[in-house]
This record gives C-alpha cells, sequence and structure tokens, in this order.
C-alpha cells in the first residue's frame, strides 16, 4: 500500500532465488525456487496478486551471466571433465607457465580464475569464485535460462531487470587483456578498474542472446498488447554501446537500459549548464521511438543524500519526476535517506572483502529501510540484529515522520508523482531547454496531442494542463532577478503559475513573473504556463 500510495507503478525486486548469499542473492544456486530466509511460493503468489490488483507491475531481477558454486549444473560440471553439463561453464587449463589461463581479473579483486583441483582446470568468474560464469557459446545453456525466463512468466511477472548483460561473452580465445598503469600500457594487471575489458566486455555476440530474451518475452505464449511484458538491462559503458541495448524496430531488445548518466556525477557536477550538457547527451543519442529513463541512485551506488547532501537530495528529486520518460527511485531516496554507518567488522559486500577496502563497500547504501522512529527503524522487531545496522539517521529520517510533516522530502516525491501521473506534458517524452547557467537550469514539458480527460475510477480528478516550464536552482546562492523569460519561450505569457516548489513553502498557484524570477539555493518550481493565444 505504501508504495501504491507513492505513485510508483512498478516494482523491481532484488533476486529473492535459492541462494547461499555470498553476494546478497546475486549467487543463484536455483533459478526458479524461492530462498526460504525471503518466504515460500505462496507468499510470492499472495505479493503479486497484491502488486497487480493495484494496478501495479513487478519486474524480477534476472542474473543470467553467473550461478552460485552451489547450483546443481556447476557441482555436475565439476565432477568431471566429461559429463554433460562440462560445457556449461567457461573451463580452462592453466598456463603453460604455471598459474590461470590469461590475466583477467574478477570485478571483485583478484583473478577472474579459480583452479578446482578434482578436474585440475581453472573455471571462470567475474565476480567473486562463488559466482562461476555460464558459457553462453553453448546453446543448451542459452536455452535452459530462457527457460527460466518462461517459468517466471507463467507465473505472471511482468517483466525483468537484466543484470550484468555485458559480461556474457568472452573472447573465445582467452586473450589477454591490456591496462594502463601510471600511464604506461601493460599486460601485468592486478586490478580490474585499470584493465581494457576488449576480451570479457560487451562482446560481439551479446546482443543477440538479450534478442533471445526479448523474443521470449514477445512470443504468442505471453504477449498481450495491452500489457506487453518488458525488460530493462544494466550495462556500465559508452552511450553508442548503452543505447544499442534497444535494439531497433525490427529487432528490438530491451525497452529501455538503464540510463546512468545522473549516478555519474559527483556534486561539483552538479550545476545547471553541466546538467543541461547530461541531459542533452542521453536525449541525442536516442532516437525518437527510444524511450528515455533516468536514474539518480541504486543499489550499488552511495545515496543521493549522502553524494548531494539532504537539501540538493530534494533539487535531485525535482529533477528526476519532470525529465522526460521513467524514472527510477531507489528505496529510501524519497523520503532522502543517507549512508548507513558500517564498520569493517560489519561489513559483508565482497566487493569490499575480496579488495580489502572498504571504500568499495556498498553496504552503507543497503542498509534497512526506515519507517519509523522506534528501535530498528520499524523495519523488524527490537532486539532483533539486522542484515546490516540500520543507519543512525532513522530518527528523523522516516516514513512515519515524514507523513506528519507538510514540507518532508515524502510529501514532495508523492505530490510530483501524482503531477506526473495527471499532466500528460509530463508524461510524454518531450523535453526542451529554456535556459542553463553554473547555478540555474530551466526546460520546458510541452505536449499538444489530445489529452484524456481522467477516469472515473481515478482516486482525485484534475485538469490537464499541456505546457510546463520546470526552474532549478543548484548553486548555493539565492537568485534574485533570474531572466528565464525570453525567445525561448515567446509563445507563451512572461507570467506562470507556480503549481509546486521543491521547498513546498511556494504557494500554490501563486503567479511567478518569469522575466525576473527570485528562486533560492536548491529551491525548483514547476510553473504552469500561459499561451499567448
Amino acid at each position: 500500500d505504501y508504495i501504491n500510495d507513492l505513485g510508483v507503478r512498478t516494482i523491481w525486486l532484488s533476486p529473492m532465488f535459492e541462494s547461499p548469499m555470498a553476494d546478497f542473492g546475486y549467487d543463484i544456486s536455483n533459478y526458479t525456487n524461492i530462498a526460504p530466509i525471503f518466504g515460500t511460493f505462496a507468499d510470492f503468489d499472495e505479493m503479486l496478486a497484491a502488486i497487480h490488483a493495484r494496478g501495479m507491475q513487478l519486474l524480477l531481477d534476472f542474473v543470467p551471466n553467473h550461478t552460485s558454486d552451489k547450483h546443481k549444473w556447476f557441482v555436475e560440471s565439476r565432477h568431471n571433465r566429461t559429463n554433460n553439463k562440462r560445457d556449461w561453464y567457461v573451463w580452462a587449463d592453466g598456463s603453460p607457465s604455471g598459474g590461470p589461463p590469461n590475466n583477467w581479473q574478477s570485478v571483485f579483486g583478484g583473478s577472474a580464475w579459480e583452479y578446482d583441483n578434482t578436474t585440475d582446470q581453472y573455471y571462470l568468474h567475474q565476480f567473486t569464485k562463488e559466482q562461476p560464469d555460464l558459457n553462453f557459446r553453448n546453446l543448451a545453456t542459452r536455452e535452459e535460462m530462457n527457460g527460466v525466463l518462461r517459468f517466471w512468466l507463467q507465473r505472471g511477472v511482468d517483466g525483468f531487470r537484466m543484470d550484468a548483460v555485458a559480461h556474457l561473452l568472452e573472447d573465445e580465445e582467452l586473450r589477454n587483456e591490456t591496462c594502463v598503469v601510471d600511464g604506461v600500457v601493460s599486460t601485468d594487471c592486478s586490478d580490474w578498474g585499470t584493465m581494457n575489458h576488449t576480451r570479457t566486455y560487451a562482446q560481439v555476440g551479446f546482443l543477440d542472446i538479450m534478442r533471445e530474451y526479448r523474443e521470449v518475452l514477445d512470443s504468442t505464449e505471453f504477449y498481450n498488447a495491452s500489457h506487453p511484458r518488458f525488460m530493462v538491462g544494466e550495462m556500465y559503458d559508452n552511450l553508442d554501446a548503452i543505447v544499442k541495448l534497444y535494439g531497433n524496430a525490427t529487432s528490438p531488445i530491451c525497452q529501455f537500459p538503464f540510463n546512468f548518466l545522473l549516478i555519474g556525477l559527483q556534486r561539483v557536477d552538479w550545476t545547471g549548464s553541466n546538467l543541461a550538457s547530461t541531459i542533452a547527451q542521453w536525449l541525442d543519442a536516442t532516437t525518437a521511438d527510444q524511450w528515455p529513463n533516468w536514474v539518480l541512485g541504486n543499489h550499488d551506488n552511495h545515496r543521493v543524500a549522502s553524494r548531494l547532501g539532504p537539501a540538493l537530495a530534494r533539487t535531485a528529486n525535482f529533477l528526476l519526476l519532470t525529465l522526460p520518460g521513467t524514472p527510477t527511485t531507489y528505496y529510501g531516496e524519497e523520503i532522502g535517506m543517507e549512508n548507513g554507518e558500517v564498520s569493517w567488522n560489519q561489513t559483508v559486500d565482497p566487493n569490499a572483502l575480496n579488495t580489502n577496502n572498504i571504500n568499495k563497500s556498498r553496504d552503507p547504501e543497503r542498509t534497512p529501510m526506515q519507517w519509523n522512529s522506534s528501535m530498528n527503524a520499524g523495519f523488524t522487531a527490537p532486539g532483533v540484529e539486522t542484515w546490516l545496522p540500520v543507519g543512525s539517521s532513522y530518527v528523523g529520517t522516516n516514513v512515519a515522520d515524514q507523513l506528519l510533516s507538510n514540507t518532508s522530502m515524502l510529501q514532495l516525491y508523492t505530490r510530483l508523482v501524482r503531477i506526473r501521473s495527471e499532466q500528460p506534458a509530463l508524461q510524454h517524452a518531450n523535453y526542451r531547454l529554456v535556459q542553463s547557467t553554473a547555478s540555474l537550469l530551466a526546460y520546458a514539458r510541452e505536449y499538444n496531442g489530445t489529452s484524456a480527460s481522467s477516469t472515473a475510477s481515478a482516486a482525485t480528478t484534475s485538469t490537464t494542463y499541456n505546457q510546463y516550464l520546470v526552474i532549478l536552482n543548484f548553486g548555493s546562492v539565492a537568485l534574485m532577478d533570474a531572466a528565464i523569460y525570453g525567445p525561448a519561450l515567446s509563445a507563451y505569457r512572461p507570467v506562470g503559475t507556480v503549481v509546486l516548489s521543491a521547498s513546498l513553502t511556494a504557494a500554490g498557484n501563486a503567479t511567478l513573473n518569469l522575466s525576473c524570477v527570485a528562486i533560492a539555493p536548491g529551491e525548483a518550481y514547476l510553473v504552469r504556463l500561459a499561451p499567448m493565444s
């Protein structure tokens, strides 16, 4: 009910499959079973039915690149060199000079190869050694994974978030990768971050595997024109590579690949001019039929309020929810949750443990949801030890308290989503830059199509307007006389109506002179424009 009340329409659920939990469930030992710590199939079916009853959709986190080393496929694969699952994984002899087959490194530190004494070969693991890579050059492996999708689609899920898809294929010849150490190109590499991943990342053919997944979703068994199943791809790369995950009109792949441009920005990069450029990068790299999307936070990056500060986190949410396309919100960002405090002794993230570097830990952004100000933040009963410590900010930053505050981040988030859901201009993929400076960003959201009236089943009704202006101040000082009005807005009257402000202090329907705008630092306005005629 809470998620539905936010106005969110789709939930992406992190892996809940059977797993030894060496990497938060991304090490799967059975793709068609649920880990007992999360519940049963009856629990899942009840949850899915409740989600659908509220008009929402559910995405599961599909992890195709690797399994757990406890998966029955891998247990059989490592039994001997002749079993029929041997080629389901990537096995290779060691180097003639001793050691692993090549210099490939794991994302989580150390060699990407682990020696198996039973069969005197190495297996590939691009993440932890407990996560052996599947061999997607084996057609039987590919079909088995297609079958996993069918299993969950038959159960009623609406789609999938596809994890780490650029890792699916590797160089068949197992050639070394190069890296740059102190400015010098070398093959003596020991850090995944310094390597040029020309042999292990985004290899020719991985898009074909992704197309197979889309074909499963679009097959006659599951296709419904009014309710298409969909998938979202995760890939960190340059834009030209990422947008290929859209596919094309005749051979589609993802409905969209995640856009991580905003996540990649540091605090110093959050200026009006730089954000205008960042937005343009994505929109210029995509075509009109490629639906945009924006991601501010996720489970692999520090929380927005910790990266930008609590005040600017409000402005960032205002930006996210007024840009064209689909916004993605990580749990807790709607209340401005900050990173939790996780000591080295409490750290469980293999990315930190394997590299002996707490700065690489993703645990701080994964601490429990903060529901109220009681012990354990209402996540579980007082006295129960949570899987990660509850963040200390829960006393002031929690759902219960923010529901009672008229100016809280939660109230802002909910109102933004509600307005977005009611106004066609904020739903369609239109965007026009009006002005950008070091502090200021202003853009128009316009829609000239026919607006549908509110449905009879809607909880509230509203009048729809087709032209909006968004003004955001990312600077540290107030702007007293910003001249927003000019040729870019010549089709509109120089006075607009403030529908919503980031501070939630501006009076609703207050008029705003666009020729001389006063806007506080961190403030943002959603302004309804009035056409000249």
